[in-house]
């Protein structure tokens, strides 16, 4: 990912793994940060589409994804 002179600021990889990471807090589970979870966050409501894309890059970034997070 670039800055607004073009310089790169992060690596496709690290950008990846940034996304990924996000979702899992997001999720309202055990190991998200909702209620159900650590409780930091309110409830977020993820549509599916958005669940759909982020498995399609799971799949296609696995060395970006730490462990197996599946809702």
């Amino acid at each position: 990912m670039n800055d607004e002179d073009g310089r790169a600021v992060w690596s496709v990889r690290r950008f990846t793994a940034l996304i990924l990471g996000e979702m899992c807090r997001l999720h309202d589970d055990e190991h998200g940060y909702g209620p159900r979870g650590a409780d930091f966050i309110d409830h977020v409501d993820i549509p599916n589409d958005v669940m759909d894309a982020y498995h399609r890059l799971a799949v296609a970034h696995p060395y970006s994804f730490r462990e197996a997070w599946r809702p």
